[in-house]
């Protein structure tokens, strides 16, 4: 059975400055406070086009279809991966987070990942409710074999209205690749032991170094995605989040989020 983690359900706003203030906010205000500026956002993945040398990727779904699912026209279906698209991990069967903002009804979504063959690996479809939030979907209890290292799998998200009309979907895709950590790890001059240590003793910390020194955004993401699961009103981890976002192009504003967590299975 797949696992969907919805991470937000009513989105509490954490805003970290001189003092410390907690206040909770409607989800769709998060979704308008890191991306406001949407076409500046879709600008920015198309000047991306060379670096990625050709891969396939959407981070932003909706536009002008927006308004036939989101409750508010300018609010985007976001991928949460890093900027250029690729997402690397040493996951032998990886997660992936999507925000989807608050919609006009409960809506149909589907997740499909295909090999570099374009073979159909894994394809599940699951509700989402009304109010959205950041799911994840983890494909490490579904029977699927481990991915193999350094292939490119082509993942697709998309939010359904008809299902018997797909022109009408809302849809982000993009590519994962997963390496071999120990080959990784000594590319990007990792100190493992340390990393080993901080997994054991120190998740924070072990997110914080995936991401800094071990260059894996995307591992750092659903590692964060569980501390704020476990640690919903822990400062530092809202924080962590926050600039893990900011890393990515995911928001616009020095404030820091956190989201509340809350779990739904298929």
């Amino acid at each position: 059975m797949t696992h969907i983690k919805k991470i937000v359900s009513a989105s509490a706003l954490l805003l970290w400055s001189a003092s410390i203030e907690i206040s909770l906010l409607p989800l769709t205000g998060w979704a308008r406070t890191y991306l406001p500026q949407e076409s500046a956002v879709l600008a920015k993945e198309e000047e991306s086009d060379t670096v990625r040398q050709g891969l396939p990727g959407r981070r932003l779904g909706g536009g002008t279809r927006s308004g036939v699912i989101f409750s508010h026209e300018d609010d985007y279906l976001t991928a949460l991966v890093a900027q250029d698209d690729l997402g690397i991990t040493t996951a032998s069967h990886p997660s992936f987070m999507f925000y989807v903002p608050a919609m006009v009804s409960d809506q149909t979504a589907e997740f499909v990942l295909r090999n570099s063959s374009d073979e159909l690996v894994y394809e599940t479809a699951f509700r989402v409710e009304q109010a959205g939030g950041i799911i994840s979907v983890e494909t490490a209890t579904t029977g699927i074999a481990a991915l193999n290292f350094n292939e490119n799998y082509h993942w697709y998200f998309s939010i359904i209205p008809e299902i018997n009309d797909r022109a009408n979907d809302v849809a982000v895709d993009g590519i994962i690749q997963r390496v071999d950590p120990e080959k990784w790890f000594i590319q990007q001059e990792v100190d493992v032991t340390l990393l080993e240590q901080a997994s054991e003793q120190n998740p924070l910390l072990h997110a914080r170094l995936l991401r800094k020194k071990a260059d894996l955004w995307h591992d750092a993401a659903i590692a964060l995605g569980t501390l704020l699961q476990t640690n919903p009103n822990d400062v530092e981890v809202a924080s962590e989040w926050h600039q893990l976002l900011e890393t990515a192009g995911l928001t616009a504003m020095p404030n820091t989020y956190k989201p509340a967590i809350r779990t739904c299975l298929n």
